[in-house]
């Protein structure tokens, strides 16, 4: 992804558009072979995760690929504005394919350890992402709950950048994030 030029926003917006349903079925089979589950809705899904294929994900780049993909639809220096995704229906394709992918960094760090301490390489851009209604507190929540070594390493900055959230948006969520970093196997 990152050896290719990137696209022009317009350019972009017409993949997007035109390249989104193929994109997404291909995220969505992924998402389900990521965890074992009746559920078959790639986006509630929620089963024991399927660690081979975590392992394999991770050793075929899929962490960087799909966190690349997402800091290429979020570019603000290419002309999105990360904060119209939200409201501006020409965006909602992005928006969506965004979605996606952050579900399929969850899945991929659920429970594994090593796939968490991977993708703490950008831990700045899923805090740049907060309160813009891309599903990156599930990613957050997932990458630092019980993991003392990652917990070990949250810096003042990080937890400012989410307070100030709370001034803003007051969503339950950063409120059970903050609590949930405060403890690991039930110690302080």
């Amino acid at each position: 992804v990152s050896a290719s030029p990137e696209p022009a926003p317009q350019e972009l917006l017409e993949l997007v558009s035109t390249q989104q349903d193929v994109i997404i079925n291909v995220i969505s089979s992924m998402l389900l072979e990521l965890t074992m589950d009746d559920d078959l809705d790639p986006l509630s899904r929620e089963g024991v995760p399927n660690k081979l294929v975590q392992k394999l994900v991770r050793e075929a780049g899929g962490l960087e690929c799909a966190m690349s993909i997402i800091k290429m639809l979020t570019s603000k220096e290419r002309g999105i504005d990360i904060k119209l995704i939200s409201d501006d229906k020409k965006l909602s394709g992005i928006k969506d394919l965004v979605t996606y992918l952050y579900r399929f960094v969850k899945q991929t760090i659920k429970d594994n350890i090593t796939n968490c301490k991977h993708l703490y390489q950008f831990i700045s851009t899923i805090l740049s992402h907060l309160g813009k209604g891309l599903s990156t507190m599930p990613v957050l929540k997932e990458m630092f709950i019980e993991k003392i070594d990652l917990i070990n390493r949250i810096t003042k900055e990080q937890i400012e950048r989410i307070v100030s959230l709370l001034d803003d948006i007051r969503d339950p969520r950063y409120i059970d994030f903050l609590l949930s970093i405060c403890t690991c196997d039930s110690t302080a």
